[in-house]
């Protein structure tokens, strides 16, 4: 001993040999006692998590159950040769005595089912057949929501109500209601099972308090509508919410999240166990596997310290990089240049920003070719409406037996249909030549059926002749102002003056049509001005169709924030544009 401690004195490399030893049997040490702990630690939490997602099942189960039970009630009703027989003989013989009848059998259908309350059945001709049952205001209220209306509307065959809640005489009830449609020949019909859910609910929460912290349930669409229970994080509850991916459960910070599904009305059970919950019954072992792997991690991050840093500082940097980008800067690259993963990992990232820009750019020009496109259904809408008016006339004109009057509104039709036909189909601007000669060609049509009463006068410079303008916008306008500014409401008769006038300044055209006509009512320019409200009141069918369409085509063109039209009475009805110049 005395050699060796001499040895060990006077020898530097048997000094680093022995710190050497010393630290590698340390560190076995506790790997080892680290590894026994922790495969006996996931021994536990692999039989506590398997019962915990068999308990989820069963509670899945159980809802499905009672889903299976009322889809064979459903069955049950529809299949009664009886019942469809009756209801076959009403629409044959509508009264009373059958309706009252069927009322009777629907009763007596359901009067053995366990938990079945009341059966509605809405036939053709909005008529209401229903078992003898009473209803809360709850229920009733099932019949006009959107779950019904989808099945009624027949977008779907079958269709669930969320679990909701009743609370009488100090006591909750649960509900649930199923919707089916069937049809008898050719009449559909929508039955609604309206099912006790008590029970069910009962043994969800029984289950839930003897194995989790807590449940919800939600639909297809994500919506927690039944929770009992603590369920953790509600951020977590929302990422957990993966309807028919094939997982039974998975790990958060907060807790473990077990999930089944209802298949028939697509729903998603999620259970909540928080750690503490789980690890309860070795806790003790946990502890020290914990404090054993703090510090082993403590001391391995100081020994490790300069091979870590030489790892993650490249990592940190391109961290630094794509954060970056997530604040909107896409032309931000990484300057890492390594030959490990680290360095490849640089390069993809890059790529990757490269391709990012140009689906960006691929993104914008599909919406650019989007938004014209939509434009020119607006505009298709107008021309629609003008051919609608005109065919009207020309009606009108071949009833009369007036051939040269026909020959003469079908020529200048025509006229029209080539210039639509002449202009490109993603241009949404046309001169202003072009959109007077439009106008033109219908005024001739208007001015023989109204027999020249009213005057259209054109105030357009020659030199503003050439300037574009966004497509049909100059006619519908004049039409308006023609059959709602200048009719006479009792005898039918036109007259007075429609005016066009066009100046340009530095930074717009101004585009003012007007008439000498009534105007317009007070009321109707609160709407005319007032975006907000303006579709929803002028869309009614034939009501200044050519209004709405022209405030919507100028916002796609100018923005919904520029407001480049008014509206307004002076001395008749005033339709004035500011269009911005390119």
């Amino acid at each position: 001993m005395k050699h060796f401690l001499k040895l060990y004195r006077e020898s530097r490399i048997v000094h680093k040999m022995i710190k050497r030893i010393l630290l590698v049997g340390i560190i076995c040490l506790g790997l080892t006692v680290l590894l026994y702990y922790q495969f006996y630690w996931n021994n536990l939490k692999h039989t506590a998590v398997n019962n915990s997602i068999s308990t989820n099942l069963e509670i899945a189960n159980q809802i499905n159950a009672n889903i299976e039970n009322l889809t064979d009630t459903s069955q049950y009703i529809v299949n009664s040769a009886d019942l469809m027989n009756k209801l076959s003989m009403y629409y044959r013989e509508p009264g009373d005595y059958y309706s009252n009848d069927i009322n009777l059998m629907l009763s007596g259908l359901i009067s053995s089912m366990h938990n079945i309350r009341a059966v509605y059945i809405d036939g053709p001709d909005d008529m209401q057949f229903h078992s003898l049952d009473s209803l809360w205001p709850e229920d009733i209220e099932q019949l006009s929501s959107d779950n019904y209306q989808e099945v009624h509307d027949q977008k779907h065959t079958v269709g669930y109500s969320p679990i909701y809640s009743v609370i009488t005489n100090a006591t909750t009830y649960y509900l649930l209601t199923y919707y089916y449609n069937f049809n008898i020949g050719s009449r559909n019909f929508t039955m609604t099972i309206f099912f006790n859910a008590t029970s069910m609910v009962s043994s969800i929460c029984n289950l839930t308090a003897t194995s989790f912290d807590g449940c919800v349930l939600s639909n297809y669409q994500q919506d927690v509508f039944f929770q009992t229970g603590d369920v953790g994080s509600q951020e977590e509850i929302a990422k957990e919410n993966y309807t028919y991916k094939d997982v039974n459960y998975l790990e958060y910070k907060d807790g473990y999240y077990f999930s089944g599904n209802i298949a028939t009305p697509k729903w998603n059970i999620v259970s909540y166990m928080n750690r503490s919950t789980l690890f309860g019954t070795f806790l003790e072992q946990f502890i020290i596997s914990l404090v054993l792997c703090v510090l082993m991690t403590v001391f391995l991050i100081i020994a490790l310290i300069p091979v870590l840093y030489c790892i993650i500082q490249p990592v940190n940097d391109l961290n630094l990089t794509m954060q970056e980008v997530v604040k909107g800067n896409l032309n931000c690259y990484s300057s890492i240049q390594t030959d490990d993963e680290i360095g490849d990992l640089s390069n993809v990232y890059n790529k990757m920003i490269d391709s990012l820009n140009r689906h960006i750019e691929t993104i914008l020009r599909y919406q650019e070719k989007e938004q014209k496109m939509i434009y020119n259904l607006l505009i298709a809408q107008i021309d629609t409406h003008f051919i609608y008016n005109t065919m009207s006339i020309i009606n009108s004109f071949a009833r009369q037996g007036k051939t040269q009057e026909i020959i003469t509104a079908n020529s200048a039709l025509i006229k029209i249909m080539q210039n639509c036909l002449r202009v490109k189909t993603i241009d949404v601007t046309d001169t202003v030549e072009q959109e007077m000669d439009v106008v033109k060609q219908y005024w001739i049509i208007e001015n023989m059926r109204y027999e020249n009463e009213v005057e259209l006068l054109w105030d357009i410079p020659k030199t503003l002749y050439k300037e574009n303008i966004p497509k049909n916008l100059i006619q519908p306008i004049v039409e308006n102002c023609l059959f709602h500014g200048l009719v006479d409401e009792e005898t039918g008769v036109m007259m007075g003056t429609i005016t066009v006038l066009m100046r340009k300044t530095d930074n717009y055209l101004q585009l003012r049509i007007s008439d000498n006509g009534c105007g317009f009512p007070s009321e109707l320019l609160l709407f005319l001005n007032n975006p907000g409200e303006f579709t929803e009141k002028l869309n009614e069918r034939g009501k200044h169709i050519g209004l709405a369409n022209i405030r919507q085509r100028l916002s796609y063109i100018y923005g919904k924030d520029q407001n480049v039209i008014s509206i307004y009475n002076d001395h008749g009805a005033v339709v004035e544009m500011h269009l911005p110049i390119a």
